[in-house]
């Protein structure tokens, strides 16, 4: 049993090839588009992903960064660039979804 207390381990460790998440090289918006529309379209709030690729556009996955409510979400960038950190990417993509289907950006969209 676990103290209250107590730390949990975490173990992090590097492997040769990880597997991907995408074969396909994402080098245009349209295979981006083709690769994560419907895993996007699931959600019913705003999330904020991250696809860590290599260096060839191969994407070697994807994380949600953030998950917000109906119309907005927060983004940190140390949540950002973690993942990326970890997949030892060479290149971030970054997407988020408008459950409204808006393709319009927000004021907060063109911020960030």
């Amino acid at each position: 049993m676990q103290n209250e207390h107590e730390l949990e381990v975490v173990n992090v460790r590097l492997v040769r090839e990880p597997s991907l998440y995408s074969e396909t090289p994402l080098n245009t918006p349209q295979a981006i588009t083709e690769l994560m529309a419907d895993e996007l379209s699931k959600y019913d709030r705003e999330v904020m992903c991250v696809l860590n690729m290599k260096t060839n556009g191969q994407c070697i996955n994807m994380n949600i960064a953030s998950m917000g409510a109906i119309n907005h979400t927060l983004i940190s960038p140390r949540e950002i660039f973690k993942s990326a950190i970890l997949a030892n990417a060479s290149h971030v993509i970054l997407l988020h979804n408008h459950p409204s289907g808006s393709v319009q950006p927000s004021h907060e969209d063109l911020v960030v």
